[in-house]
């Protein structure tokens, strides 16, 4: 490898693997991720967790199947996460690892993409761009908005050089940047269009197009205008086919709806509201003060291109400050202020230094013999202070800066998913116990679900925080096993969304009501009390199953289990009670064989069966169809095994099962057009079973 290449391959693979592996590091040791994830990353993770489990299910083609049926918002967030789960397996890191591509990424385009004298400085560049707090969070931070900023930044610049610098040879790059640009985080639509369009009318405009005679000057930009979107919209265009309907209905209720649009948004007065990503708290967290020192670059290199007196370096940075205003001007408009939504701008600024410090290396400047800018003297300058300052800064400041709270947080969920029972219910019932929060801050529904996965103790836990009153919530809190409640008094801050006004009365609900006593409670913070309440009534035994004929008793590991002694065996399903019930049933059946075929009738409907197919290993079975019983009923389940053409003649013991006995079926289990009591009846049904 000569001088050349062993540079390239220091900047753009090296360092940057270096960098996110200390910041990582340093983050695992004792900053953000010292405790579990939460926020946005779950929701994240979680997706991309099914995702891979798809795939090891069912391959590629299973994969592409789940996403056509479950889109993500970001193609790029699950695309990276499901390749971390599935090379690394299901950890916390595996997503951030492999998220390391996005610093690969902004390290290729500041290396290559502006013209750097030397190549040493371009190494520089690279090193002073990481060590930058904006970078450091996209180590820490599991957000698409990163990506999203760096190639929206990327593909605004090579648009305006395709068109005003006639630079046809980008038009390939250019055209899957635009395209990436438009599906890094398609929530971000709005935004993408007024900088695309932006940067392809100056670009016009700077390449020779004349807006008075826009079908005379257009002609000779054609091809490549073709070229780019055409090929940018073949890229983009599935995902936009399935996933146009939940875009923009997220952006119409992001930003049209006023309640929504309400929960978000911040009131600012006018210096606030101009200062928030300038000066303000979002810009300090993520930002400044190298946003100042951006600024200060852009202002020098845009000056010193005018006295140069350098058309395509003047075109350049005047475009580059156009897209900052615009970024600015968007994110500032917005009601809802977070310091990731300042990444494009923030982003765009970054980028559009390196414009203008690669500019100062490549000319000395002279005006009236005062000023003398020569190869790169500014740049060793700028990027020595950040260098210097930048790891004191980020890599201690920031990390221990919401430690304790986080780590309580992480603390009380895991207790929580203890508290439900999880292990024991995963034996009892073979199905997660289904958790709903009503209370939903501290103590956190997703956060739950990501733990349960990782710790192989599922707890099916679910939210809506947007139901505004108690009787939105009770067909809820009667489905779940257990309910996470806490009073209006526990909220760390102001009221949001709907339910944060219903919280007193749930708890007050759940307290008078003799379907719901307290199992625990738990107090993440000082003062910061949540309850987790049982459903009493919930999985209430509805019937009685036994072994038929067919099966043989075996025990392992202390529980019953049983087996065929023939290709088909029977369970008995009895109704105790003296009159009708609806009940549901599931059983877990292992199968020795590949690929094997195994249909469920009963003796009271025996032309309607249930087929499944390709089973091997362990896998449960859940008709979809209610079974009705009359008082005192009983009815056989008959379990016919098929067999596979590549193996017999069948052995007993490979046919094992274990049914879980029969509870009152209800929504959870069945679709509502196969059941024929509604939540209250089946409440009602519980309460008598009870009394019985």
């Amino acid at each position: 490898m000569n001088q050349g290449k062993g540079i390239i391959f220091i900047a753009i693979v090296i360092i940057p693997l270096l960098f996110g592996g200390f910041v990582l590091t340093s983050s695992f040791d004792h900053g953000r991720w010292s405790r579990d994830a939460e926020y946005d990353d779950i929701g994240y993770f979680l997706r991309a967790y099914y995702r891979a489990e798809a795939i090891r299910a069912e391959g590629i083609v299973g994969g592409l199947k789940s996403y056509w049926e479950d889109p993500s918002h970001s193609p790029y967030a699950n695309l990276v996460a499901t390749a971390g789960f599935l090379v690394f397996g299901y950890h916390n890191w595996a997503p951030l690892i492999a998220n390391f591509v996005l610093l690969i990424g902004v390290a290729a385009i500041a290396f290559f993409h502006f013209p750097w004298r030397h190549r040493w400085q371009g190494l520089l560049a690279v090193l002073g761009i990481l060590l930058t707090p904006t970078m450091y969070k996209a180590v820490e931070q599991f957000r698409p908005d990163f990506a999203f900023g760096w190639v929206l930044a990327l593909s605004s610049s090579l648009i305006y050089r395709s068109l005003a610098e006639s630079s046809r040879r980008l038009w390939l790059a250019t055209a899957f940047a635009t395209a990436g640009a438009f599906l890094v985080k398609t929530s971000t639509l709005p935004l993408t269009i007024v900088v695309i369009g932006a940067s392809t009318f100056f670009g016009l405009l700077r390449g020779g197009w004349n807006p008075r005679k826009p079908l005379r000057t257009l002609p000779k930009f054609g091809v490549p205008l073709i070229k780019i979107f055409g090929l940018a919209l073949l890229v983009m265009l599935p995902h936009y086919i399935r996933s146009a309907v939940n875009i923009f209905r997220y952006i119409q209720l992001v930003v049209f709806d006023p309640e929504e649009s309400a929960i978000w948004s911040i009131d600012l007065d006018l210096v606030d509201r101009i200062g928030a990503y300038l000066w303000g708290p979002w810009a300090w967290r993520i930002a400044l003060p190298h946003l100042w020192l951006a600024l200060g670059c852009i202002a020098v290199g845009t000056i010193l291109a005018f006295l140069a007196k350098n058309r395509t370096q003047q075109g350049r940075m005047i475009h580059w400050c156009l897209m900052i205003l615009i970024s600015y001007a968007v994110v500032t408009i917005n009601g809802e202020k977070t310091a990731f939504l300042g990444l494009p701008f923030f982003i765009m600024s970054l980028a559009a230094a390196l414009e203008s410090a690669a500019f100062l290396t490549q000319h000395t400047f002279k005006q009236q013999g005062a000023v003398i800018v020569k190869n790169g003297a500014l740049v060793t300058f700028l990027a020595s202070c950040l260098l210097l300052f930048t790891p004191t800064k980020n890599a201690f400041h920031w990390h221990e800066r919401s430690e304790p709270h986080s780590m309580i947080r992480s603390e009380a969920n895991r207790e929580l998913i203890l508290s439900t029972g999880a292990l024991e219910a995963k034996k009892k019932f073979w199905r997660p116990p289904r958790v709903y929060f009503a209370a939903n801050e501290t103590m956190e529904a997703r956060q739950i679900e990501w733990i349960s996965l990782l710790e192989n103790l599922p707890v099916d836990s679910f939210c809506n925080t947007r139901l505004k009153t108690l009787e939105d919530q009770i067909p809820l809190i009667n489905a779940a096993d257990y309910t996470v409640a806490a009073p209006a008094s526990s909220l760390m801050r102001e009221p949001r969304f709907p339910t944060d006004f219903t919280h007193d009365e749930v708890m007050e609900y759940l307290r008078s009501s003799d379907q719901f006593q307290e199992a625990a409670s738990f107090e993440p913070l000082p003062g910061v009390v949540y309850y987790l309440f049982e459903n009493t009534w919930a999985n209430y035994p509805a019937a009685t199953m036994e072994p038929g004929p067919g099966f043989s008793p075996m025990e392992t590991d202390g529980e019953e289990f049983w087996f065929w002694t023939d290709k088909s065996a029977t369970m008995w399903v009895t109704n105790p009670y003296d009159e009708p019930i609806t009940v549901g049933w599931r059983a877990k059946i292992t199968l020795g064989d590949l690929d094997a075929r195994l249909t469920i009738s009963t003796d009271k409907n025996p032309e309607k069966s249930t087929e499944y197919r390709h089973i091997t290993g362990e896998q449960f079975i859940e008709p979809t169809v209610a079974l009705q019983l009359e008082e005192k009923e009983t009815v056989g389940i008959q379990l016919t095994y098929h067999g596979t053409p590549l193996r017999s003649p069948v052995e007993s013991r490979d046919l094992c099962v274990r049914v879980h006995n029969c509870w009152l079926g209800y929504e959870s289990y069945f679709s509502p057009d196969s059941l024929d009591l509604s939540l209250s009846q089946i409440a009602h049904e519980l309460g008598k079973t009870r009394n019985r």
